[in-house]
């Protein structure tokens, strides 16, 4: 068996071995250490393609205490003190921020105090994979990074798009088609009235000037990197209303405006971007920003699977259709659209209303993804509060709530007087007035928090919610096996707690106001 036993077994525990032994059932039925502490069974005993779970309450009580330790199924070199990095940030005076900390933590088989709060991880309890993690790059924060040198630009988006050794391994961006709200002007790909077979699409112009050489240096240094893609508004000429604010799409449009992204997306592909996904409508029940326009749930639906959808799979394009793209308080529009249509495989979220666990709502009623794409962060804000309503609600709320991603708005602030509708946005970095050089703002430390540690394909594992308590928790399990685990600590004092997983546990004290991510070799 390769099994190793201290203290004594229960005659009864010790026949039902025997019974399974000459059942043939027990080649490397011991990989990994059952019982740990002295009350806690954390895994089951696992065979050859399938497991074999005795029940734990009677384990607890018929094997307190006793270890089973293995010799064969497992390397476990090293164990019990295995080594835990530990990424720390504190809110309060943000005197630390994004650091690892030099001396990190190890792990071991028990914990030295059973009075504290314990977040317990069950790994094998998953939820949704991990898509990434990310921000919008907008025409006009690409503008904005353009005024770096070339030397200065290759240092800012390493920091943001490189691996977790040099950057914060940033996974997604999320674009717009045509002009947005943080553009410098006003603009679609085809600005010629009539033109229903899109001769006249062009991307030249500011996406073409600014932010498809970026896209092309960012995929340089994160080659998985996915692109997300948006409209904030139809061709004016396709509009009820001929103008850039509000409007509905014109039924004689919806053609066209189909044939309109399969040659957006056509046209990206040909500059060597792959267009992950699109969404119909940036906040389709916005009418009033600069650029918008207003898209009902009956008309998103229509466009979608009679239109959309359709003209996609006749060009062979693989670009997946989110719905919706707004707040969660109309999680109706949502279910409307994603239940109606083969073509959406999944639907997208904002947080300026609503509560976050409507995306939960979504994701049960039409059993299709649910992906977090956007949220800003205001030059009037404060970063303490900030911090923690986003650490809380945005990146713990969102995952938790079945999110497979979470984005944050603008990449880099645009000087007031350059943007369209959005002067008070904050980027997560800001370019020097000089542009020598460039600051980091709140949004870069929340995402940077979970995307520095977590790989694309990483998996959501159970962890007991201790919102009542404030200590706000979501775990991942990279596909290398690592455990990644973020603690938020929302109260204004210290917190001590004790981390448990797979037989082994840590303990720490996080300050109040900060934010801690754990990740350990989970085996």
């Amino acid at each position: 068996m390769g099994c190793l036993i201290r203290r004594t077994l229960p005659f009864s525990f010790i026949l039902l071995l025997k019974l399974i032994s000459c059942c043939g059932k027990t080649e490397n039925l011991f990989e990994t250490t059952i019982i740990y502490g002295d009350n806690d069974v954390t895994e089951a005993m696992r065979g050859n393609g399938a497991s074999w779970a005795p029940n734990t309450n009677h384990l607890r009580t018929g094997l307190h205490g006793i270890v089973f330790e293995t010799t064969a199924a497992d390397d476990l070199s090293g164990y019990p003190n295995r080594s835990v990095k530990v990424l720390l940030s504190d809110a309060r005076d943000q005197s630390v921020l994004l650091q690892e900390q030099p001396d990190g933590l190890t792990l071991s088989k028990r914990s030295s105090n059973d009075n504290i709060l314990s977040i317990e991880i069950n790994p094998a309890k998953t939820y949704q994979s991990m898509e990434g993690f990310g921000y919008s790059l907008t025409e006009g924060a690409a503008e904005e990074i353009s005024r770096l040198s070339k030397t200065e630009q290759n240092n800012l988006l390493n920091d943001i798009f490189g691996s977790s050794k040099t950057g914060n391994n940033i996974s997604i961006i999320r674009i717009s088609i045509g002009a947005s709200d943080l553009s410098t002007s006003l603009y679609t790909y085809n600005d010629t009235p009539h033109d229903y077979t899109m001769l006249n699409f062009t991307l030249s112009g500011p996406d073409l000037t600014y932010v498809i050489p970026l896209v092309k240096r960012i995929q340089e240094i994160n080659p998985v990197v996915k692109v997300l893609c948006t409209p904030w508004t139809a061709p004016i000429w396709m509009k009820d209303n001929n103008d850039w604010v509000g409007g509905t799409l014109l039924d004689e449009a919806y053609d066209a405006y189909a044939r309109y992204f399969v040659r957006y997306v056509e046209e990206m592909a040909k500059e060597g971007i792959h267009v992950w996904a699109i969404t119909p409508q940036n906040e389709p029940e916005n009418p009033h920003n600069t650029p918008s326009m207003e898209m009902s749930a009956d008309a998103q639906l229509l466009f979608v699977h009679h239109h959309l959808g359709p003209a996609f799979d006749n060009a062979g394009l693989d670009t997946k259709i989110f719905a919706w793209d707004h707040n969660c308080d109309n999680p109706g529009y949502a279910i409307h659209v994603a239940n109606g249509s083969r073509y959406v495989q999944g639907s997208a979220f904002h947080l300026y209303g609503g509560d976050i666990s409507a995306m939960s709502d979504v994701r049960y009623a039409t059993n299709k993804d649910v992906y977090f794409t956007e949220q800003w962060t205001s030059k009037n804000g404060d970063f303490d509060g900030d911090f923690g309503w986003h650490m809380t609600w945005v990146v713990v709320g969102s995952m938790r709530n079945w999110s497979r991603s979470v984005l944050e708005w603008t990449l880099a602030t645009l000087p007031e007087d350059k943007t369209l509708a959005c002067p008070k946005c904050l980027g997560a970095i800001t370019v020097n007035q000089d542009g020598q050089g460039y600051q980091r703002h709140v949004s870069y430390y929340v995402i940077g928090h979970i995307a520095k540690y977590v790989d694309p394909g990483a998996v959501r594992i159970y962890t007991n919610d201790l919102q009542d308590e404030q200590l706000h928790n979501v775990a991942v399990q990279n596909t290398d096996k690592t455990i990644v685990l973020l603690v938020y600590n929302s109260a204004p004092g210290k917190k001590n707690f004790k981390v448990k997983a797979h037989g082994e546990v840590f303990e720490y004290a996080l300050n109040g106001r900060s934010a801690v991510t754990f990740k350990w070799n989970g085996k």
